[in-house]
């Protein structure tokens, strides 16, 4: 079934659409969320010394982008910077979490109030796997193909 779907949608929208869609999915939103999640806990208790309920408020605001997914689609289509909807955005919140990352790679946060500023850090990576998998449309790739608006949501093509 699955691979039928992804047949589908090849055929509908070429591979192209595919390596996109793969991409965003697979790479910034699974592999940023898995690595975010796995390594906060161990960060936060093991280097800045932060446990119980300030740890769950720090992960609560750091972990906010996610649920803000619907929103940040609205506004990417409701204010376009540049005359494009959605891909300033997607750059500017990928300069933002690459910038963040550095940070949490090179700045000593133990020396610098620790907690809030990594959450920070964190949440500015959040908003960039958030940013980069949200949206109310495909980015226009079904223009011209009335017949395939639905293959995507449906499995089996």
């Amino acid at each position: 079934m699955l691979r039928a779907y992804v047949r589908g949608v090849g055929d509908n929208f070429g591979w192209r659409f595919l390596a996109v869609l793969a991409s965003a999915y697979v790479g910034v939103k699974g592999l940023v969320n898995i690595l975010t999640i796995s390594n906060f806990l161990p960060y936060f208790r093991d280097v800045l010394d932060i446990r119980g309920a300030q740890y769950q408020a720090l992960f609560t605001v750091a972990r906010l982008p996610s649920s803000l997914k619907a929103l940040i689609g609205m506004l990417s289509d409701t204010v376009p910077i540049g005359g494009y909807h959605k891909r300033y955005y997607i750059v500017l919140a990928g300069l933002m979490g690459g910038l963040a990352c550095v940070l949490l790679a090179v700045l000593p946060l133990q020396d610098f109030g620790g907690g809030a500023l990594a959450a920070s850090l964190v949440f500015l990576v959040s908003l960039e796997a958030a940013t980069g998998t949200c949206g109310s449309g495909r980015g226009g790739w079904e223009q011209g193909r009335p017949q395939t608006r639905c293959s995507l949501v449906r499995a089996g093509g």
